[in-house]
């Protein structure tokens, strides 16, 4: 414990041999302790945003360090990182999805290291990665269209086709799922990352004429 540091001597005697003496000093070092902290789920992509890492007690002098995924900070990302006595800021001027990952705090001082991890998630808004087109095919020729998206988390991509001459009550149009003959509809990856495509083919080995009068 922290009273039990300080200087002790450890005496020696034996008559008629004069006595013996050594003494000693005992350091008691206190290790770092990391106040937890985490980021919060709904950041989004351009937001600003800073985490704190942050001491509750601990020898000084302190050295903090950062890094992202077990790896030290990429340059590119462009993280500021600012350290004072008992804390240090980790500042995000613009998210991206890039910055999503595991972010650890690093405290050091002359007894041991301390490690804190928090997960950091950026929630990408969905964008074309292959946007669909009108296509013209021969009757009974084969025919393949692909819609592609990318966002975090990952979007649900699928095929519809409007129904002719329906609407609702309201007036709005009506749209089915995919019809029979079609091969295609939905996809959405539950462990995409921000990175990742979304893809949805629709595709028919012969283009029916119920297919062409609808499209």
């Amino acid at each position: 414990m922290a009273q039990d540091a300080g200087h002790y001597t450890c005496t020696v005697t034996a008559p008629p041999a004069p006595p013996a003496a050594r003494d000693i000093e005992i350091q008691v070092r206190n290790p770092p302790k990391i106040s937890p902290f985490m980021f919060s789920p709904e950041l989004t992509e351009g937001a600003t945003v800073q985490v704190l890492c942050g001491v509750s007690s601990g020898d000084k002098p302190l050295y903090f360090s950062w890094f992202k995924d077990d790896q030290p900070l990429p340059s590119n990302l462009q993280i500021e990182e600012k350290s004072l006595n008992e804390f240090s800021l980790l500042m995000f001027p613009e998210l991206r999805a890039a910055h999503s990952g595991r972010y650890t705090c690093r405290v050091a001082n002359r007894a041991a290291a301390a490690n804190y991890t928090a997960i950091l998630t950026v929630k990408v808004a969905p964008s074309w990665e292959t946007e669909p087109l009108d296509a013209a095919v021969l009757l009974g020729a084969p025919l393949k269209l692909d819609c592609v998206a990318r966002g975090f988390p990952a979007p649900l991509v699928a095929w519809y086709k409007k129904i002719e001459g329906a609407s609702s009550g309201d007036g709005t149009e009506r749209w089915e799922a995919t019809a029979p003959g079609w091969e295609g509809g939905e996809r959405r990856s539950e462990e995409a990352q921000a990175s990742d495509a979304v893809r949805a083919t629709l595709s028919a080995r012969t283009a029916l004429r119920s297919h062409q009068d609808g499209g």
